[in-house]
């Protein structure tokens, strides 16, 4: 499978595996996953295998009682060639302020065809990683809770593999009728869980990637 260099994330892919290395995470590791802080800043960073050849990188906002609520989450295949970003999920606030920052530097932040360009927004973030401090200045947190679901146990009849926990409303998937939490989905197509929009990317790259 060869991958278009254009869509691939390498200062996002960079910055990830410098974390790891520093804070001794084998990312290649199934469930392996890396909790961030900083002791100035409200938000965490959480870094997750996934199954698969996939690895997250979430952001977080804590809120009261040390609580994380979910601000983005960009999921990343991982190809011989590099990262490529090919699930976000961001909050209305976050992508905008992104569009201004990327429309005042002259960033172009969709594709031709009106697609938002995925790659463009994580190169974005991998910068801000650097700008804000996190490879110099985070520490690692051992436990995470989040704002829906403080425990951190599974959502009763939430049927999601997702490693993380589960947060969010009970939907399903339109293609295999599994009931998952808002831990699966994603923004291009929000109707399908992780396996089925994996199944459907798969198909696609291979008919892609086919001799013309």
């Amino acid at each position: 499978m060869q991958t278009d260099g254009t869509k691939l994330s390498p200062q996002m892919e960079a910055v990830i595996r410098q974390l790891a290395t520093v804070y001794s995470v084998d990312l290649s590791q199934p469930s392996a996953s890396l909790s961030l802080a900083m002791p100035t800043r409200s938000d965490r960073w959480i870094i997750t295998h996934l199954d698969g050849a996939r690895i997250s990188v979430t952001r977080c906002v804590v809120e009261a009682a040390d609580c994380l609520s979910l601000e983005l989450d960009m999921v990343f295949l991982v190809h011989p060639m590099g990262w490529e970003p090919v699930e976000l999920v961001h909050s209305t606030a976050l992508w905008a302020a992104y569009a201004a920052a990327a429309n005042a530097a002259g960033i172009a932040v969709y594709q031709d065809n009106g697609d938002p360009c995925f790659a463009r927004f994580t190169e974005y973030w991998a910068q801000q990683l650097h700008h804000q401090g996190w490879l110099t200045q985070a520490y690692q947190v051992k436990e995470v809770e989040w704002n829906d679901n403080p425990t951190g146990a599974p959502m009763a009849g939430c049927q999601s593999t997702h490693p993380g926990p589960c947060y969010g409303e009970l939907w399903s998937c339109a293609v295999c009728a599994k009931i998952v939490c808002f831990a699966e989905g994603s923004d291009d197509h929000p109707e399908l869980c992780d396996a089925c929009w994996c199944q459907r990317y798969a198909v696609q790259k291979e008919d892609e990637d086919a001799p013309g």
